[in-house]
């Protein structure tokens, strides 16, 4: 897929790329009807920006297709400068206990370091495993729902295996709580 790298977030000196999960470039519905919802930031969703990414219960069906193509996904682009190891880190959570899980990959695939376990006690960082960029150059970070009710605030993609986006309250699970970093500059 070709994307306007025009619109890209640049991955700076320090190799950590923030971006709004309300800054998509692209958001596509499963073929049953779910998807990602914007809903505006509210004092109880303590979410960063203008709002957050939320997706939507349909038909009370918590558990969606089994393969990646049956389900929502939203696209964000971003302009690696550096080939080499990078992690993704999604502030999140699923509004019910068990609506746990979000998937992420590079170039609208997923691989065995797409997996995030998402907690539920309120927006907290999870990380998920290590893929590698082999060139600098435009690549695309995709995020898919699992379940209903998951709320998707910010996503930071990093080279850096020892980062954390914020050194503040730990959730119960030990999950950083805090808003993060500023958006990183789209465009060029």
């Amino acid at each position: 897929m070709k994307w306007d790298a025009s619109k890209a977030h640049v991955e700076p000196d320090d190799g950590v790329t923030v971006m709004e999960a309300e800054h998509f470039a692209n958001n596509v519905a499963a073929p049953d009807g779910h998807q990602w919802v914007f809903a505006k930031a509210d004092a109880e969703a303590n979410a960063s920006g203008e709002g957050y990414m939320k997706t939507n219960i349909k038909n009370a069906m918590p558990f969606l297709g089994k393969t990646l193509d049956l389900k929502a996904r939203l696209d964000y682009q971003v302009e690696f400068t550096k080939p080499g190891p990078h992690w993704v880190w999604a502030r999140c959570y699923g509004e019910y206990r068990f609506n746990r899980t979000l998937y992420c990959g590079l170039d609208i695939t997923n691989t065995d370091y797409g997996k995030i376990e998402v907690g539920w006690e309120g927006l907290t960082w999870k990380r998920s495993g290590k893929f590698d960029v082999a060139a600098p150059g435009v690549r695309t970070i995709s995020m898919w729902l699992n379940h209903d009710a998951l709320v998707l605030d910010k996503i930071i993609v990093t080279s850096d295996e020892n980062y954390k986006p914020t050194q503040e309250a730990e959730s119960s699970d030990g999950a950083p709580t805090g808003i993060g970093p500023a958006e990183t500059k789209s465009g060029r």
